[in-house]
C-alpha cells in the first residue's frame, strides 16, 4: 500500500507546517539519515580564475569550499564557468559524485553530454560542476573520510550516508551562490543527491532530476529492475544504515518516493529517464511525479494528471511546474536531454514572479 502523502491534513497551511516537516524527518531516519547539527561549522570559498579559455569565451574558475570544526578541515572543488557576457547570472549546479571513482568509465564524450557548459553558458547561465565525492568518497571502506570526520557523524542506524553528505556538500556551493537563481541537477546517484538538496534546502529553485531511479525519483513499491535489497548491498554507504532494514520489505517503509518529490513543491521540477533504463523503471519515475503532483495542486501549480501518459523522447507537461521525459536509449545522460532541461528552466527563470518558495504561507 503507497503511503499516503498528506496524512490527516490536506490543505495548504496543515502540508507546509506539519505534514512536509513530519515526511522530511521520515526520509532522514528511514532512508537517507539525519544531517547533523552543523551550526558550529566554518565554512570558507576561495574563487580562483584559471587562465585558460574554454571557447566561446568562457572563463573558467576554481571554487574550494572548506569546512573545518574543532581544528579539523576538509575541503573539495567546483568547477566554475562563466559567460563574461552574462555575468552574476543564474546558476545551474550540477552535483557530479563520479570525479574520483575509479570504476566509473570518463570520458571527455561522456562528461560533455552530462554537463555541457558550452551550450549552458551559451544561454546566460553560469555552469558549476561539484566535485562533492571529494568531500565524501563513493567508497563503502573511506566515505567515512572528509565531511564525515570534521562534523564527528557519530555511527548508527540512521546516521546520513554519502546520498546525504553530497547533498550537503552542493549546499555549502549554494551558500556562495545564494544571492542567484539557482537550479540544481544530477545524473543517476547524482540525480538522487539533488532531490535531496533540493527538498531540504529552499534556496533551490529549480531541479533537474536524470535517471535517478532507485531511492531517487522512482517508485520503492511494486518496482522492477534495482530495488532496495540491490541498492543497500552495492552501495551500502549511500544511505543510513536503516534503509537496509527495509530489503525485501518495502511495504514497511513508511515513505515513498512520490513523498521526496512532493517536499519540492511548489518549486519547478523535471525528472528524466532512459527507456532501456529497465534498473531505474522509467515506469515508476513517472508514476511518482503524477502522484506528487497533488501537492503542487495545492499552491495551483500545474502537475502531471493521472490521465497522463509516457510518449518517447517527447516532454510530458512542458509548461507545467512538474515536467517528465523518457528519451530512448541506455542509462545515461545526453544533449538531447540537456535541450529539453534548459527549455524548461528558461520557461521558469524568465517567468520571475512565478515561483515560490517552501515556507511561503501565501496564496498563488
Amino acid at each position: 500500500m503507497i503511503p499516503e502523502i498528506f496524512g490527516y491534513g490536506t490543505g495548504f497551511y496543515a502540508w507546509e507546517t506539519e505534514r512536509r516537516i513530519k515526511i522530511l524527518d521520515l526520509f532522514q531516519e528511514h532512508v537517507y539519515g539525519y544531517t547533523p547539527s552543523v551550526e558550529c561549522l566554518q565554512v570558507d570559498h576561495t574563487l580562483v580564475r584559471i587562465n585558460r579559455d574554454q571557447g566561446d569565451g568562457i572563463e573558467e574558475s576554481l571554487l574550494t569550499t572548506r569546512i573545518s570544526a574543532n581544528n579539523l578541515e576538509t575541503s573539495f572543488r567546483s568547477r566554475v564557468f562563466n559567460n563574461p557576457l552574462t555575468p552574476g547570472g543564474p546558476v545551474i549546479l550540477m552535483i557530479d559524485p563520479f570525479t574520483h571513482n575509479p570504476s566509473i568509465p570518463h570520458s571527455q564524450d561522456r562528461n560533455y553530454n552530462q554537463f555541457p557548459i558550452d551550450i549552458i553558458t551559451r544561454q546566460g547561465y553560469t555552469a558549476v560542476c561539484a566535485q562533492v565525492d571529494e568531500a565524501c568518497l563513493d567508497d563503502p571502506d573511506l566515505y567515512q573520510k572528509g565531511i564525515y570526520e570534521v562534523t564527528q557523524s557519530k555511527e548508527g542506524s540512521s546516521t546520513w550516508g554519502a546520498i546525504g553528505v553530497w547533498a550537503w556538500a552542493a549546499s555549502r556551493v549554494i551558500d556562495y551562490f545564494s544571492d542567484r537563481r539557482i537550479a540544481v541537477s544530477g545524473f543517476s546517484r547524482g540525480g538522487k543527491s539533488a532531490l535531496w538538496c533540493a527538498a531540504q534546502d529552499p534556496r533551490v529553485d529549480l531541479v533537474i532530476s536524470s535517471s535517478s531511479g532507485c531511492s531517487g525519483a522512482a517508485m520503492t513499491r511494486g518496482k522492477t529492475g534495482e530495488q532496495i535489497a540491490d541498492i543497500t548491498r552495492s552501495f551500502p554507504h549511500w544511505m543510513c544504515r536503516k534503509y537496509a532494514d527495509y530489503a525485501d520489505q518495502e511495504d514497511a517503509l513508511p515513505v515513498d518516493q512520490h513523498m521526496l518529490l512532493a517536499c519540492i513543491a511548489p518549486r519547478p521540477l523535471y525528472v528524466s529517464s532512459s527507456s532501456e533504463d529497465t534498473w531505474a523503471d522509467p515506469y515508476k519515475e513517472f508514476e511518482s511525479v503524477v502522484l506528487a503532483s497533488s501537492v503542487y495542486a495545492l499552491y495551483e501549480k500545474l502537475g502531471i494528471s493521472s490521465g497522463s501518459e509516457i510518449t518517447l523522447d517527447t516532454t510530458v507537461n512542458p509548461d507545467g511546474w512538474i515536467a517528465y521525459h523518457n528519451r530512448t536509449g541506455e542509462h545515461s545522460c545526453r544533449i538531447t536531454d540537456w535541450e529539453l532541461y534548459l527549455s524548461f528552466i528558461d520557461k521558469h527563470f524568465q517567468n520571475t514572479e512565478g515561483i515560490l518558495s517552501v515556507g511561503s504561507f501565501r496564496s498563488v
